[in-house]
């Protein structure tokens, strides 16, 4: 099996080497690694570009023009580009532990989803968690963390994803050919909000058995002010009446061709990919 790791990412430069850092440690190396750049952010090209060069870690970066939130449609096209068997979804705020690609590897099946859980950071914690070494015992020492008990290793299997989980794309895995058979994410999820939670129930409605699990394939959430919620009520209905009705398909995905892109190679260990619109 091969793995892709699709890191979403909006505006935090500063946090790309802490993760890059740790997907090069890896005890099980992804096959390919792809940022998905909701913008086009000279900072964030920047920091990739360096990161990569230093660690010597080939990594595609994939970006689009800042025209509101749209991460279903950064991700879409990001998996235009990718080559692995097993996806992995990261969002730029999780900080995986060595064993979270082989523990991602472990647990996939044939028919399954995987969606690690979240150990939080507590939000005045961050800049020393970031600034430390081993930082995971000292955070847990300190009180710095909440939902420790995650870090235990342990899994549980559903035929459905429970939807009154808390559901996320932040720590979730799936293979490639599934993502591509239900049309990837649903574009027409506007804003912030239960896109992941569609992907999943759609998933689901596919056959596809969901598991979640915490130990090495939990990962270190670093708390931030939370996004404005506007219009989760009704994301949350659409994902309940999609559930229902056994919808498979996305309403606007895959399906349609990537629009034009420029492919810059920036130098041997990064290619950025820059979508026009």
């Amino acid at each position: 099996m091969t793995t892709t790791v699709v890191i979403s990412t909006f505006r935090r430069p500063d946090l790309v080497p802490h993760l890059l850092r740790r997907l090069a440690a890896q005890c099980a190396r992804p096959d390919q690694i792809i940022y998905a750049e909701d913008d086009n952010s000279p900072a964030t090209a920047e920091s990739i570009r360096a990161t990569a060069a230093r660690l010597r870690l080939p990594v595609l970066h994939v970006s689009q023009p800042n025209l509101g939130p749209r991460k279903p449609v950064a991700v879409n096209r990001a998996v235009h580009h990718a080559t692995g068997d097993r996806l992995l979804f990261l969002d730029h705020d999780c900080l995986p532990g060595r064993l979270w690609t082989a523990g991602h590897r472990l647990l996939a099946t044939a028919d399954n989803l995987v969606q690690g859980w979240r150990i939080h950071v507590s939000q005045p914690a961050v800049p020393r968690f970031l600034a430390e070494r081993l930082p995971l015992l000292r955070a847990l020492l300190r009180g710095d963390l909440y939902a420790r008990h995650r870090l235990l290793p342990s899994f549980r299997d559903f035929a459905l994803a429970p939807l009154e989980y808390e559901l996320h794309g932040c720590n979730l895995s799936v293979n490639r050919r599934d993502f591509l058979a239900v049309g990837g994410y649903d574009e027409t999820f506007a804003g912030w909000g239960y896109e992941d939670v569609d992907l999943i129930v759609r998933l689901g409605n596919l056959g596809r058995r969901f598991r979640v699990a915490g130990g090495p394939v939990a990962v270190c959430h670093l708390d931030h002010p939370a996004q404005p919620r506007e219009g989760q009520a009704e994301r949350r209905e659409r994902c309940r009446q999609r559930r229902l009705s056994g919808t498979i398909r996305a309403e606007r995905g895959l399906d349609r061709p990537p629009p034009p892109a420029r492919v810059l190679t920036v130098d041997s260990t990064c290619t950025r990919v820059e979508y026009v619109n």
